[in-house]
Protein backbone atom coordinates (compact mmCIF):
# COMPACT_ATOMS: atom_id res chain seq x y z
CA UNK A 1 0.00 0.00 0.00
CA UNK A 2 1.32 3.42 -0.85
CA UNK A 3 2.43 5.48 2.11
CA UNK A 4 0.18 8.38 1.11
CA UNK A 5 -2.98 6.27 1.64
CA UNK A 6 -1.82 3.95 4.42
CA UNK A 7 -3.26 5.84 7.37
CA UNK A 8 -6.60 6.51 5.65
CA UNK A 9 -7.06 2.88 4.62
CA UNK A 10 -5.51 1.00 7.53
CA UNK A 11 -5.43 3.06 10.71
CA UNK A 12 -7.42 6.26 10.24
CA UNK A 13 -8.14 6.66 13.95
CA UNK A 14 -4.50 6.37 15.01
CA UNK A 15 -2.15 9.29 15.54
CA UNK A 16 0.19 10.29 12.73
CA UNK A 17 3.09 8.97 14.81
CA UNK A 18 1.47 5.57 15.40
CA UNK A 19 0.51 5.32 11.73
CA UNK A 20 4.11 6.04 10.71
CA UNK A 21 5.35 3.23 12.95
CA UNK A 22 2.71 0.83 11.58
CA UNK A 23 3.66 1.74 8.02
CA UNK A 24 7.37 1.26 8.68
CA UNK A 25 6.89 -2.11 10.38
CA UNK A 26 4.08 -3.58 8.24
CA UNK A 27 5.21 -6.71 6.47
CA UNK A 28 3.90 -7.84 3.09
CA UNK A 29 1.09 -10.38 3.14
CA UNK A 30 2.47 -13.91 2.85
CA UNK A 31 1.27 -15.82 -0.22
CA UNK A 32 0.38 -18.73 2.10
CA UNK A 33 -2.27 -16.54 3.73
CA UNK A 34 -4.21 -16.66 0.48
CA UNK A 35 -3.31 -20.13 -0.78
CA UNK A 36 -2.90 -22.45 2.22
CA UNK A 37 -5.84 -24.78 2.83
CA UNK A 38 -7.38 -24.65 6.28
CA UNK A 39 -7.60 -28.01 8.03
CA UNK A 40 -10.32 -27.00 10.45
CA UNK A 41 -12.37 -24.14 11.79
CA UNK A 42 -12.27 -23.73 15.54
CA UNK A 43 -15.41 -21.63 15.52
CA UNK A 44 -17.42 -24.77 14.74
CA UNK A 45 -16.78 -26.06 18.27
CA UNK A 46 -15.34 -23.18 20.29
CA UNK A 47 -17.39 -20.12 21.33
CA UNK A 48 -16.19 -17.13 19.33
CA UNK A 49 -16.21 -13.36 19.60
CA UNK A 50 -15.86 -10.93 16.74
CA UNK A 51 -14.99 -7.25 16.89
CA UNK A 52 -16.51 -5.41 13.91
CA UNK A 53 -14.75 -2.16 13.08
CA UNK A 54 -17.52 0.14 11.91
CA UNK A 55 -15.19 2.42 9.94
CA UNK A 56 -12.84 -0.20 8.50
CA UNK A 57 -11.49 0.92 5.12
CA UNK A 58 -9.50 -2.31 4.64
CA UNK A 59 -12.25 -4.89 5.13
CA UNK A 60 -15.90 -4.03 4.66
CA UNK A 61 -17.77 -3.88 7.98
CA UNK A 62 -20.62 -5.67 6.17
CA UNK A 63 -18.23 -8.54 5.36
CA UNK A 64 -17.07 -8.60 8.98
CA UNK A 65 -20.73 -8.81 10.08
CA UNK A 66 -21.39 -11.67 7.66
CA UNK A 67 -18.35 -13.60 8.91
CA UNK A 68 -19.37 -13.09 12.52
CA UNK A 69 -22.91 -14.26 11.78
CA UNK A 70 -21.64 -17.33 9.94
CA UNK A 71 -19.46 -18.15 12.95
CA UNK A 72 -22.32 -17.68 15.37
CA UNK A 73 -19.98 -15.30 17.17
CA UNK A 74 -20.84 -12.93 19.94
CA UNK A 75 -20.42 -9.71 18.00
CA UNK A 76 -19.27 -6.37 19.33
CA UNK A 77 -18.84 -3.17 17.35
CA UNK A 78 -16.14 -0.60 17.73
CA UNK A 79 -16.27 2.92 16.35
CA UNK A 80 -12.99 2.78 14.54
CA UNK A 81 -10.72 1.65 11.74
CA UNK A 82 -9.14 -1.69 10.84
CA UNK A 83 -6.76 -1.23 13.76
CA UNK A 84 -9.24 0.32 16.20
CA UNK A 85 -7.92 -1.97 18.94
CA UNK A 86 -4.78 0.19 19.09
CA UNK A 87 -6.25 3.62 19.88
CA UNK A 88 -9.19 1.96 21.68
CA UNK A 89 -7.21 -0.67 23.57
CA UNK A 90 -9.49 -0.23 26.60
CA UNK A 91 -12.55 -1.28 24.55
CA UNK A 92 -10.74 -4.20 22.92
CA UNK A 93 -9.45 -5.40 26.30
CA UNK A 94 -12.99 -5.27 27.75
CA UNK A 95 -14.23 -7.51 24.95
CA UNK A 96 -11.35 -9.94 25.48
CA UNK A 97 -12.10 -10.03 29.22
CA UNK A 98 -15.80 -10.71 28.53
CA UNK A 99 -14.88 -13.56 26.19
CA UNK A 100 -12.46 -15.05 28.70
CA UNK A 101 -15.06 -14.90 31.48
CA UNK A 102 -17.84 -16.46 29.38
Amino acid sequence: MKKERFQEVFCADSSDEAAAVMYATQRPLAVAALTEQATGAGWHDIPSWFLVSDHDNSISPQAEEAWAKRMGATTEHIDGSHTAFIPRADRAAAIIRAAAEA
